[in-house]
């Protein structure tokens, strides 16, 4: 897409428009919600199973979020204090941060080429709406 025709709405974070280049010499490549999920889900069931030797089945589910630097504060903090970073590279870097309790549930940042991010969680999907 070119120019005008870019939903502006829809740009991934961290990806928005080049101040220094006009509107109408800007283009983007579509990309599927679905491809951003499935990709983040490969990257922490790979992680988990590389380092942990386990595998993410139920009752645990993998949830992804697109959220910008705001949304994304209170993970990054949550991460910044209790978290593990690994990196794959060149260009990959994982911090996570998981319970002790069972050692799968969690947060995770995984970031490619110092841009784009994708925010996971892990959580056992069984505790939900628990009273």
């Amino acid at each position: 897409m070119d120019g005008d025709e870019i939903p502006r709405q829809a740009i991934y974070p961290g990806f928005g428009p080049v101040a220094e280049q006009p509107a109408n010499e800007q283009v983007a490549i579509p990309v599927s919600a679905a491809a951003i999920h499935r990709l983040a889900e490969k990257v922490v069931r790979g992680l988990i199973y590389l380092n942990d030797s386990r595998f993410v089945e139920e009752p645990f589910k993998i949830e992804q979020f697109v959220l910008d630097d705001e949304g994304s504060r209170p993970i990054r903090q949550a991460l910044a204090k209790f978290g593990e970073t690994f990196e794959r590279g060149p260009g990959i870097r994982v911090t996570r941060a998981v319970t002790p309790d069972d050692r799968l549930s969690g947060l995770y940042e995984v970031e490619i080429w110092g841009r784009f991010k994708m925010y996971v969680s892990v959580m056992d999907s069984s505790r939900e709406n628990v009273n």
